[in-house]
């Protein structure tokens, strides 16, 4: 079944274009509205209703628009995206739940209060008043990041109404950066979910809150214990400074109680005092998620983490059977060292089923082409990959011959749709790397999608981007093309223009992300063959150069050549 079309309604101000919209929005099932002036006085029969606003503030955003003047009964999801909306107040929610008095049938709610910092406990009070009359209620999402005068009491009175959404499937809520956010906050908001038995998906964004501990996290794996139909779990907690290994044990033996766990996201970034014991009791739980698909975990600069623990961990892996997607952020852990990267390819035997890997090794400075050669060979195993991103930037020990590795493995990964490289400031990388890739990418025949980041590889030369070139002739699927090669000083016109004639050929691009910023031998002899290159390229929808000054330059060809002859 199609999407319904939408409208995108932009700041309007003549009566008879307001006249003309009015009508056709009553016509359609989706609307997206852009500015609340042309409609705030009409009337909409539509099924679901979205606000949303393009630019990041919006302080004409004021209470008196969250009235239920412009809802209707027949409503059925309500998309309320405001971004540093400075006017609302307590009020604004007041007037929202009287608005939803009436609009029993809501089924999806998404509110976006974002750095709307005069909204108080009062404000929570009407929004858990407001929840009790949604009876069909499925999918709620709460955003209060940065909102810092709500506290205990309103969560208390917004737990209460969460509880009585007894149809609830879908519950997300957003409390970064919220200053006076503690466990008990979090607490009323888990026990709110304990018993909503038909709950599938579960998001708490905790992330830069310093006085979580880990009785939040107990809270949450108390709330959630048996919930036999949860499918989604996502969890983010990152600098959240207080927390020990003891709240990632509670993680963990929440894992234990929810067998048919199909996707976890688990984001640990900057948690200064998880260890390895910590890790160790996160992943001793992944023998009980037989029904695990999708695994995303963040352990950025947990500088604790070493070696010895990757290998355990590694090997609780290989108890995930039915993964098809891996996801571990390594950045700026910089006690791992190659022996890690070895572990976790030794895995790859196990899950050989996996389609989509990526992993993240920026600033793990120990790493040499040794790790990657390890990581190619377990990369071998993996014959039905469709997706591999792998981000080495700023590993200065990785050189030619380890990118020579990863593209021998490239051989047995003939099925990938997708493949992004990143190896920024690696320096010891020239265009006799580039050249391993070329030779690489000829074997993937089925890539749809490629990003290559090589910024601040200064010895990288036009010869050797001239090698990539010669390879993506060969991708006649290709749909999307990114490469970075900031500061590469030795990439003049010359280089610039193999990579637009390649381009020009394959007809089925429709993104071209581009950044040349820092190149400083190119020119405007250079830039003027954008014009002339990209014109008759009809399926091309995305079209981004950056070059310092001239990105104006190349924004004004894309606006008189694209935008308008669509």
């Amino acid at each position: 079944m199609e999407n319904p079309p939408q409208i995108n309604v932009v700041n309007e101000e003549n009566l008879t274009k307001r006249a003309k919209i009015c009508s056709l929005i009553k016509t359609q099932k989706s609307v997206n509205l852009v500015s609340m002036k042309t409609i705030i006085k009409q009337k909409s029969t539509s099924k679901k209703l979205q606000f949303s606003e393009e630019y990041p503030s919006c302080t004409n955003f004021k209470n008196y628009h969250l009235h239920g003047k412009f809802l209707t009964k027949s409503i059925q999801t309500l998309n309320l995206n405001r971004i540093n909306c400075s006017q609302i107040t307590d009020q604004g929610l007041l007037n929202l739940h009287n608005s939803l008095k009436s609009l029993t049938s809501i089924t999806q709610l998404n509110l976006n209060f974002s750095w709307c910092r005069k909204i108080t406990n009062v404000g929570l009070i009407h929004l858990g008043a407001c929840l009790r009359n949604l009876v069909f209620l499925k999918d709620l999402e709460l955003i209060f990041a940065r909102c810092d005068k709500i506290s205990f009491i309103g969560f208390k009175a917004l737990g209460r109404g969460i509880r009585t959404c007894n149809s609830l499937q879908s519950f997300s809520i957003d409390l970064s950066k919220c200053e006076r956010v503690q466990s008990q906050e979090v607490e009323s908001i888990a026990k709110g979910l304990k018993n909503l038995k038909h709950l599938e998906s579960v998001d708490f964004n905790l992330a830069e809150n310093q006085n979580i501990t880990k009785q939040a996290l107990k809270s949450i794996r108390n709330s959630l214990a048996n919930h036999s139909f949860l499918r989604v779990f996502c969890l983010n907690v990152s600098r959240c400074n207080c927390l020990t290994n003891a709240a990632l044990r509670h993680i963990g033996e929440s894992f234990k109680t929810l067998g048919g766990l199909e996707e976890i996201s688990l984001n640990f970034a900057t948690c200064d005092y998880f260890t390895d014991e910590g890790v160790n009791n996160l992943s001793e739980s992944f023998f009980a998620l037989k029904k695990l698909k999708l695994l995303e975990l963040s352990f950025e600069n947990l500088r604790a983490l070493k070696t010895p623990e990757i290998k355990r961990f590694s090997g609780d892996l290989k108890c995930l059977t039915e993964l098809i997607s891996l996801n571990i952020n390594f950045t700026g852990c910089d006690k791992i060292t190659n022996d890690a990267l070895k572990y976790l390819s030794e895995t790859s035997k196990k899950l050989a089923q996996l389609k989509s890997v990526k992993l993240d090794l920026q600033r793990v400075f120990n790493l040499t082409v040794f790790g990657i050669k390890s990581l190619s060979e377990g990369l071998q195993n993996l014959q039905d990959l469709r997706c591999l991103q792998l981000n080495f930037g700023d590993c200065f020990r990785i050189n030619d011959e380890a990118l020579k590795c990863l593209c021998e493995a490239l051989k047995n990964c003939d099925g990938l749709r997708t493949l992004e490289l990143d190896f920024s400031d690696c320096a010891k990388v020239t265009e006799r790397g580039l050249k391993h890739l070329g030779v690489g990418l000829k074997s993937l025949a089925f890539l749809k999608r490629t990003n290559f980041v090589f910024s601040g590889c200064v010895l990288i030369s036009e010869q050797g981007l001239k090698y990539i070139c010669e390879s993506l002739e060969t991708l006649t699927l290709l749909g999307g093309f990114g490469i970075e090669l900031k500061r590469c000083t030795q990439v003049g016109n010359a280089g610039l223009k193999y990579l637009l004639d390649v381009l020009r050929k394959l007809q089925a691009l429709e993104s071209i992300l581009m950044n040349f910023n820092g190149c400083t031998k190119i020119n405007d002899q250079g830039l003027k063959r954008f014009d002339e290159n990209f014109v008759e390229m009809k399926e091309l929808k995305l079209l981004q150069f950056t070059f310092a000054e001239y990105v104006l330059l190349f924004e004004r060809i894309v606006d008189r050549k694209f935008v308008d002859a669509n």
